[in-house]
């Protein structure tokens, strides 16, 4: 399955100007480099493993933001979490 994932994504994608973003529980299958080979090519890659580290990659870049934003930001994505 893997495979064919990566022969898709590769087929019909060209992400050479795309930062994609990824995330898991880091369990077996699912590890950082799992999704690091399925995004080769691309402009960045960001792997996030649990809230804690979302939260935290969130303030880092909005740091020139201001504090308001960066509330609504971190509301907002609490608000998706609950979705899914």
């Amino acid at each position: 399955m893997f495979k064919e994932m990566l022969n898709y994504l590769q087929n019909h994608y060209d992400l050479s100007n795309t930062i994609v973003l990824s995330n898991s529980d880091g369990g077996s299958g699912y590890e950082p480099e799992v999704f690091q080979e399925l995004t080769l090519g691309c402009k960045q890659h960001e792997h996030f493993l649990d809230r804690y580290h979302l939260n935290r990659k969130i303030r880092e870049r909005m740091y020139f933001c201001p504090q308001e934003l960066l509330n609504k930001m971190m509301v907002a994505v609490k608000n998706i979490q609950k979705m899914t």
